[in-house]
């Protein structure tokens, strides 16, 4: 018996061949891709467009079962204490507390990125990329806003949209979902990271190329931030489609 190995980024493929050949069908292949995910490479920072703030960007991972993204933070005049500021699907983040001033901010500010993909693994953190910075405070929202929302959705009963809003006072992981009476999921219609904010978004009793039968249906929110020491905020509101 003959065992090949070889690799492409962190899976390793082995093929194993019996003594007869390779015509006579007898190979038997298998893959195993069970790693963590690479360090994310090539880490750059850069003023975004608009408003100057601070954005990091790295090169996006080849692995196709990435989740996010993490970005942490260290300022050398707060204390050099890495913190967890955010994470992201994108390839890039902007942190929202700092503007982008090399040559003479009054901070010096180092970033670093890691990985985490479907399986709960983590990659090593990329390299640490260091600039110069103003602090400009967190956002406005994020300050006035003291507590979590979930509206009534408008109208209710509905047909055929209807609009669902909520307020979220911390930047955080964010899901609103849509179930029947059942608890079957019937749309998924936020799935991402945000900012501290006001949000709406509208509800269209045809799911793809599905049309929704009248009833009561249940949307529910949930919000998880590392800012939070109660951990995670979720809430579930009726309403129903009336045709």
């Amino acid at each position: 018996m003959h065992i090949n190995l070889s690799s492409a980024g962190n899976e390793v493929h082995a093929i194993w061949k019996d003594n007869l050949g390779s015509n006579n069908g007898n190979n038997l292949r298998y893959k195993w891709d069970d790693q963590n995910p690479i360090a994310p490479q090539n880490p750059q920072l850069s003023a975004n467009p608009g408003n100057n703030k601070i954005r990091i960007s790295w090169t996006r991972n080849n692995e196709a079962d990435i989740s996010f993204y993490e970005v942490w933070r260290k300022v050398a005049e707060l204390g050099g204490v890495w913190q967890n500021i955010g994470t992201t699907t994108n390839n890039y983040f902007v942190d929202n507390e700092y503007l982008y001033a090399p040559a003479a901010g009054d901070f010096t500010i180092t970033y670093k990125v890691r990985a985490k993909d479907i399986g709960n693994k983590y990659s090593d953190f990329s390299v640490g990329v260091t600039t110069r910075g103003e602090y400009i405070g967190k956002d406005v929202t994020e300050v006035n806003m003291k507590e979590f929302r979930l509206n009534d959705n408008y109208p209710n009963p509905f047909n055929p949209s209807t609009k669902i809003s909520w307020q979220s006072p911390v930047s955080g992981w964010q899901t609103l979902k849509v179930y029947d009476v059942l608890g079957n999921e019937v749309a998924t219609l936020v799935d991402e990271f945000r900012e501290a904010g006001n949000y709406e978004v509208e509800f269209q009793s045809a799911v793809g190329n599905r049309q929704l039968a009248s009833g009561i249906y249940f949307y529910r929110i949930a919000i998880y931030s590392d800012k939070l020491q109660v951990g995670e905020f979720v809430q579930t509101k009726k309403m129903i489609l009336a045709k």
